[in-house]
């Protein structure tokens, strides 16, 4: 007579869940464990490239609006001759600020380029924790799963 298995006829038998303490399991708990502080200390890094760019890009539109602010100062002054002294006082200082600002904003351009390549590398621990939650329920009984929810990135 066929193996019948222990659920009937035809059916495969019955594979017992490795223990909490197996090391298959320990190890599928510790893999989650370190993707969790992964993605946490990736969601810090990208939040602080965010404000990174956000106040170099504020940074360069004000030293933006200063510097044409100074270049109309110039054109005015240059109205009367003793304002011709004036003017090119104030033509150096909005050159300075122009230039100063194209600085803070290519700064802030590698600051939104670094921010994109984070914001994939975050992704990609948030893909690497989901599969290692995975392999938690596949290693290990319900009972000694824990928390295998995504963590947040905090707002």
């Amino acid at each position: 007579m066929a193996d019948t298995g222990p659920t009937g006829p035809g059916s495969p038998p019955k594979v017992p869940m490795p223990s909490c303490d197996s090391s298959q399991c320990q190890s599928a708990l510790a893999a989650v464990a370190t993707d969790r502080n992964r993605v946490l200390s990736k969601c810090a890094q990208v939040e602080a490239t965010k404000g990174r760019r956000d106040i170099l890009a504020i940074i360069a539109g004000a030293l933006l609006t200063a510097g044409l602010a100074a270049l109309a100062g110039a054109a005015v002054a240059t109205g009367t001759f003793f304002g011709f002294p004036a003017a090119i006082v104030l033509l150096l200082v909005a050159v300075s600020l122009l230039a100063t600002a194209l600085l803070f904003a290519i700064a802030a351009a590698a600051a939104a380029i670094q921010f994109g390549i984070q914001q994939g590398e975050l992704n990609a621990e948030r893909t690497r924790f989901t599969d290692d939650a995975s392999k938690v329920t596949m290693s290990c009984p319900s009972s000694c799963w824990g928390d295998l929810a995504l963590p947040p990135c905090p707002d």
